[in-house]
Formats: C-alpha cells, structure tokens, sequence
C-alpha cells in the first residue's frame, strides 16, 4: 500500500520520491513560517497544554470518502483513501515533515554516500536496504522480505486492476539476500528509485491466493502500522482500532488514541460547522476565499494553513471534439484570467503558478505558462483558424454553438466559484461552458478514469522528485485495454513529451534531468494539454481537544497519526 509514498491530491498518482534540493525543503519551511497558524479566541485553553493522555476516540471530517481501500488498484487513487489506509501500512521509507526521504522499517535510506545504491557498468543499478528485526504484522507475524517481494509482485501481476507499475517494471528481481535484506534489481538507472524502493511489504501470508481486485477493497484484515481496521458504514464513517501490538510503538507505547472516526461530510459549509459544535475534531476543509476568517472566528480551536504540495488546474480532455483541437485549447487559455481567479477565489493568498512543478523545484522549474494572460484577439483569431464563426453570443461551427462541459467536485465552494467565473470569461469570448458538478466518488472514480468531461479541475501534489511521466506520457492514458492504468486523465500524447519524460526519469544527473524536464514544459505550454492555476493552501484546523497535528505537506494528513491524542471534554 504504502500511501505515504504516493504523490496525492484526490487524484494520485504514484510518488517517485527521491531527494529534492536543499532549497525546496527551505522554501517549504519559510512558506510556513510566513503563513503561520491562526488561533480562535478562546484557543487559550487550558486543555491545550495538556500532556498526551492514553485512549480516546478521535472524529476527523472529510469532504470526501474512498471508492475502495486498496490503494494499488484503479479504484483506491483518491487522496482520501491514502490518508485513511496510511496508519495501516507502514513502508519502507517515509517522507518526514521536513520533506525529507527518512526511514521507517528501513534501517536507513539508500543512497550512493552510503554505499546502499551501486550503479553497474550495464546501465542498471542495485540497491540495497535492511529491514526492522522488530517489525511485525498486527497477527503477530514477522515482516519479511518476501512481503517486499510479494508487494512488487502483486503490482506487475496483470491479473489485478494496478494504477501504476511506473518504476516497478523496471525490477528485474528483487534478491532476499537475508529475511530482512532485500536487494532490488533494476534494468537501467532510474532517478526516482526511493519511490519504489520504500514500497510497503504486503503481508504474503494473508494476500496469496486472494483476488487482488476485491479482498482489500471493503476491509483491511491486518495491519503492519500503528491502527487497524474496524469497519465501515458507506456514506457515515470509517473507523481504525489502535493496533495493540504496533511493533513501532516506542517507548512511550504509541499510538496513543483507542481509537479514529472518520466522519464523511460532503458539504464543505457543514464540515465547519460540525467543528465548530465539536461534532468533529479535526477537519482539512477545502481552500476557500472566506476560509482563514471563519477559522479564526471559531471558538476553542485552531488551525494552519499554508501553500502547501497540492496544486490546482484546468484540464482539458484532448481525446474528443471540442478540445481535440488545439487552437480550441488556446482560445480557452487566453479567455480566462488566472490572476483573477487567485485574487477572488483565494483573496491573493498565493499566485498564479506558471509550470507543473513548483517554484522550489528550482533545477527543474521552468514558468513555461508565464505569457499565459488574457488576449481576446488572440482568442478570437484561435477560434476563427479552428474553423468557428460568430452567430449570434457563440462561435459555432456546422450550426452547433462551441459547448464545453465543465466538470468538478460538488460540494466544494472554491472550485464552484472558479466554474462560475470561468464561465463568465469563456461567455465573453463566445464559448458557452456549462458546469456539471459530481460527487468526489463520481468524478474521480468515473468521469477522469473515463474521460466523461470536456474540461475539469482538480489537484495534483508534488511530490519530492519533479518525476510527471504517470501524468502526460502517451502511454498513462487510463484505457479499457490496458485496464485504465496510468493517471494521464488529458489524453494527452505527444511522442517528443513521452521519450523526454522517460529519459528524464532513467537520468541521475541533475544537469541532463532538468535540460529533459523544461523540454517537456515548453512542449507541453505549446500543446496546452492544461493550465496550472495556482500552489493551494493547505489547510488544518482541530479542535482545543485534538493534540498532535502535524502539517506535512508530502506524507499526506495521517503521516503520525501515533502521536494524535484527545484530551477529556
């Protein structure tokens, strides 16, 4: 499973993590240091300074609930179902609050300084990890390295409906040198290798023989993280048990909750308000311009709130007509006013972001996107070399006016508002958009896989390697034949884009990585196969009785939910 190494948003794709600059892991903690974290006025409580106290049950709201809890399958890609399964599964590797690449049933993270990662004179490379002699399933038994093994295998099984096999079918073997020593084979240099190997074992002993497609999808039967699982009531609730016999639990016997409500809440303005009653403890409420201000008016809690991983944008669906059309996909980009949509909708919290990676990103970022501004004659030129005319508010061609139809997650107030003034904007350059809004699981578990939109918004994270071959190489895009692997949701291909992100991910070298990467960048500003938006404000807010909140922008929402704690009410 392993969600803490997955790049997530609602939609994931699989991380690649590897080590980002110096200077990323800085930007990140001076973006925290400026927005800071807000209080309400009666934060002062005496609760709050409270040690942490052993048993409790914790109720975290969430606007959105899984599909499945198999985050390896299609149907587990939402964010949602990471940040719920991440306390059940721990990995090999983690990503620390910092950022930074850490150990967690690893004894230590790999690298060519250490010795661990050897490149070979074929082109391949073999890394080597030592596992945890500690580390057991929640039924008691060992963590091996045939789980690491299994895991791998379970992912290049064609059998089973994966995601992603994006760095794994690059293994040729995986060597269990020792029970606790796997050493990974890969058939040529890959520059994300910390994603794949920081897999999370899958315990063989209960998985082998199993359909991979169902046996995880309902129930989780075990566990190798700090929780397990109870039961879930669809449309109400999720609950995890603390696991007993948390082989990771320390010395002062983590994790210290009984237990963990995840309460389903679709409606944004409800999510509040049930924090606020004290209905729920902790909510990650999706970004909104009145957000900060209503946080900060609620009585006995607080909050963080800071540019976070997660970065919105348009994206267009280039497999069927209108947006098949490039020049059409040009028009729409120079009809909308992006500085508008951060100054109204987020009230200038961030900016526009101008490339697919961001700013802290430096050896790769490139703000391809930048000329990106509104030009109606540029619009009107793009749509009338497409072959539209004006007849009457709308261009039209063969007697049908130019539709779009705009798709997103209802509920959610800042991408309804973004639908609104995008309609407005593409009205004004004779495009008529009409807004569909979906249930999470609708959108993401059908309309992206499918292609049922025309243009749609949703986020992706960043993850701390700039890999995006999962993203816009041709062969992502998520298809009846090949099972809908791959998160490349545009239908995007671009044969120069594939082959550059392909070398991009098998290139060690800094300098040759970031010359493929802003390729790719220009290419892709060129074919506007999407448009960034903005970096979204992550946004924590809990109640003066939920302890042990940590922002990490990469490890997801529940990256240590073993030091979450309740004091009494």
């Amino acid at each position: 499973m392993g969600p803490g190494r997955t790049t997530v948003i609602e939609r994931a794709s699989w991380r690649t993590a590897g080590r980002l600059a110096s200077s990323f892991a800085l930007l990140i903690a001076a973006m925290l240091l400026a927005a800071g974290c807000g209080s309400s006025a009666q934060s002062a409580d005496a609760a709050e300074d409270a040690p942490p106290q052993k048993g409790g049950n914790l109720v975290v709201g969430l606007d959105q609930q899984p599909q499945c809890l198999n985050v390896v399958i299609v149907c587990g890609g939402m964010a949602v179902t990471s940040n719920i399964t991440g306390p059940l599964f721990d990995s090999l590797l983690t990503v620390d609050a910092e950022g930074q690449d850490a150990p967690l049933i690893a004894t230590e993270v790999p690298s060519t300084d250490n010795g661990r990662v050897v490149l070979t004179p074929e082109g391949g490379m073999v890394v080597t990890l030592d596992m945890q002699p500690k580390a057991r399933w929640s039924d008691g038994k060992p963590i091996t390295c045939e789980d690491v093994v299994f895991a791998w295998k379970l992912r290049m099984d064609e059998r089973w409906l994966v995601r992603s096999r994006e760095g794994y079918n690059l293994l040729s073997k995986i060597d269990c040198v020792t029970p606790l020593r796997p050493v990974f084979h890969f058939k040529e240099r890959y520059a994300p290798f910390l994603g794949i190997v920081g897999i999370a074992p899958m315990p063989k002993h209960v998985l082998d023989g199993k359909d991979f497609n169902t046996f995880l999808s309902d129930e989780v039967p075990i566990s190798s993280g700090p929780f397990v699982f109870s039961h879930w009531d669809r449309s109400v609730e999720i609950v995890l048990k603390r696991n007993e016999d948390y082989w990771n639990a320390g010395n002062d016997d983590e994790p210290w909750l009984d237990s963990i409500t995840f309460k389903f809440i679709p409606d944004s303005n409800t999510l509040k308000i049930q924090l606020r009653t004290g209905e729920v403890d902790v909510i990650a409420p999706p970004p909104d311009s009145s957000l900060k201000e209503e946080l900060e008016a609620m009585p006995r809690g607080s909050f963080s709130s800071e540019p976070g991983a997660y970065w919105e944008q348009l994206a267009f669906n280039t497999g069927k007509a209108p947006l098949n059309n490039r020049d059409v996909r040009l028009a729409i980009a120079f009809s909308i006013d992006r500085q508008q949509l951060a100054d109204v909708v987020l009230r200038k919290q961030v900016g526009v972001l101008q490339s697919t990676l961001l700013e802290g990103q430096k050896d790769y970022y490139l703000p391809a996107w930048k000329d990106i501004k509104p030009d109606p004659k540029k619009a009107t030129a793009l749509l009338e070399k497409a072959g539209y005319t004006k007849d009457g508010a709308y261009y039209a061609k063969g007697g049908k006016p130019l539709t779009v139809v705009f798709k997103s997650t209802a509920g959610n107030n800042l991408r309804l508002k973004v639908a609104q003034l995008l309609q407005q904007k593409l009205k004004g350059s004779g495009i008529k958009m009409e807004i569909a809004m979906e249930p999470a699981e609708v959108f993401f578990g059908q309309s992206t896989i499918q292609g049922n939109f025309d243009i749609a918004l949703w986020a992706w994270s960043s993850t701390t390697d700039p890999s995006q071959r999962t993203l816009f190489s041709c062969d992502k895009i998520p298809t009846d034949a090949n099972e809908y692997e791959g998160n490349n949701y545009y239908r995007y291909c671009n044969d120069e884009v594939t082959k550059l992100l392909t070398k991009a991910d098998v290139t060690p070298d800094v300098g040759e990585r970031a010359a493929a990467i802003k390729q790719v960048q220009q290419l892709m500003r060129a074919d506007m196969p999407m448009i960034p938006l903005f970096q979204r404000p992550d946004t924590v807010a809990f109640s003066n009785r939920a302890k042990g909140m940590d922002v990490n922008p990469f490890g997801g929402m529940t990256w240590n939910t073993y030091d979450w704690s309740v004091v009494a009410k």
